[in-house]
């Protein structure tokens, strides 16, 4: 059976794939735009010296980057190709990176998603990794852009759209309410752990 008969499957779960973190990346952009703030605090967390007005230059840092996510965002679905898929390859892995440094600290939030970001985990850092990954795959094949894919008649487009959208808010839900509810759980679970503690022989002095 030829290898080729399975690139058209592959590439419509890459691009696929692109669509839903182009929709998370533009929410996560919006979200920057209107409330910057959890974004500044995460930096400072991070170690990184705050001078004079430093407060406020991060607020517009946040903004800046919650735009730049839009364009990219934007840029897959209206234009694609390399370069659109290169930017998002180079989001995610730049997430990705900050969100190992960031879990290494423990504790920390990543800000992406406002107030309802939930504490760094492991699964934020898979997960940014494997959406790198595709998306230097769409890089590759030179994937199209989602409007120029929507040419499978109208009840086909809005039924693919709607399954973008869900998926973006599935994402969404994945990083913020359940890594934050996995967060919760491990932590319950070690203060519940009881410690053991080594038994002593019988008649042994104290």
């Amino acid at each position: 059976m030829s290898v080729g008969r399975f690139r058209p499957v592959v590439k419509l779960l890459v691009v696929a794939v692109c669509d839903v973190a182009s929709g998370v990346l533009a929410l996560a952009g919006l979200i920057k735009l209107f409330d910057p703030t959890p974004w500044a605090q995460v930096v400072t967390s991070l170690g990184f010296p705050l001078r004079r007005r430093g407060r406020r230059v991060l607020l517009v840092t946040a903004r800046v980057v919650g735009a730049l996510e839009i364009v990219v965002a934007v840029g897959v679905v209206v234009v694609g190709g390399g370069v659109s898929y290169g930017a998002l390859a180079l989001c995610y892995l730049s997430f990705g990176a900050v969100s190992a440094v960031a879990w290494r600290r423990g504790g920390v939030s990543c800000g992406c998603f406002g107030a309802r970001s939930a504490p760094l985990s492991g699964m934020h850092v898979v997960a940014n990794a494997a959406v790198a990954a595709v998306a230097l795959a769409a890089t590759a094949l030179n994937s199209d852009s989602l409007v120029s894919r929507l040419d499978g008649g109208v009840g086909a487009s809005i039924a693919y759209l709607l399954f973008a959208a869900l998926g973006s808010a599935t994402v969404v839900a994945l990083l913020t309410t359940a890594a934050d509810l996995l967060t919760v759980t491990g932590a319950v679970t070690l203060r519940s752990t009881p410690r053991r503690t080594g038994t002593r022989p019988h008649g042994a002095h104290r």
